[in-house]
């Protein structure tokens, strides 16, 4: 929420241009970084896709909660992370 203003610009960006902003890039490259921080061994690593796509899940859900278009999320912040973390996981195990 305190990012909101370069949040709609890159949204903007990726609406107009169909193209993803360099900067939501560098946000997805390095959440993958960190995620890959969290596996104790490289052949519990998922694939580059599956790794992408869980960090569009973080990204997108958390985005569509603020931007209000997800009503049924949680409003309590670790509840809501709870649900997002769980769909991440199948994402990364699909």
């Amino acid at each position: 929420m305190k990012h909101w203003g370069a949040n709609r610009a890159m949204h903007e960006i990726f609406l107009v241009e169909e193209q993803i902003d360099p900067q939501t890039k560098g946000i997805f490259k390095a959440t993958i970084d960190l995620f890959l921080l969290l596996f104790a061994s490289p052949s519990d690593v998922p694939t580059p896709g599956q790794m992408f796509a869980a960090v569009q899940l973080l990204v997108t859900l958390n985005y569509n909660f603020c931007l209000g278009a997800m009503p049924g999320l949680p409003s309590i912040s670790a509840e809501r992370h709870s649900i997002i973390s769980q769909a991440i996981y199948s994402a990364m195990r699909s």
